[in-house]
């Protein structure tokens, strides 16, 4: 789990880097998802996570409580 954890946190650095400077509400999405992460808010990343992505995990209950126990 937490490698899964890491890898999604290494996607949203990437995006960062690569267009977060063009598009500040992107930039301001990242931001807010970065510091849930860092703060271990697994509610708040799950609500700041692509709906396509909490669908993948199994649904809203599923992905809070596989971030949970990525935070662990």
């Amino acid at each position: 789990m937490r490698s899964f954890l890491l890898i999604v946190i290494t996607i949203i650095v990437n995006f960062t880097h690569s267009y977060a400077q063009k598009d500040p509400a992107l930039k301001n999405a990242l931001a807010k998802m970065t510091a849930a992460s860092i703060s271990s808010d697994a509610q708040a990343t799950v609500n700041l996570t692509s709906p396509r992505l909490i669908k993948q995990m199994g649904g809203n209950e599923s992905a809070f409580k596989l971030i949970k126990e990525g935070y662990l």
